[in-house]
């Protein structure tokens, strides 16, 4: 298993402004390139570059997010007292297959 030794992110914000949609509605903003890249302990480098369409907020146009935002559970671990008998290495584990 390796582990992440640097992690960069590179944002590029062109000065000419273009046409985007928000919600619908035409706007103004920026086509901002972003790259993000990894290097792990054993030197393997990770590179992903997105471009997205970046406007100036408008309350007019925008939408008041409808999610619901639930407390976070403890994980069941965490919750529980350690065992004095039980070694260190099983009272932590990995969350998600990581």
């Amino acid at each position: 298993m390796s582990r992440v030794r640097e992690a960069r992110l590179h944002i590029v914000r062109p000065s000419a402004l273009v046409e985007g949609l928000v919600n619908g509605g035409a706007v103004s903003g920026y086509e901002a390139a972003l790259t993000a890249r990894a290097v792990t302990d054993v030197h393997r480098v990770y590179m992903r570059t997105a471009t997205i369409f970046v406007a100036p907020h408008d309350p007019g146009l925008e939408r008041r997010s409808a999610r619901v935002v639930q407390p976070r559970e403890r994980h069941p671990i965490a919750a529980e007292p350690s065992s004095p008998t039980a070694p260190a290495s099983s009272q932590l584990r990995p969350r998600g297959g990581d």
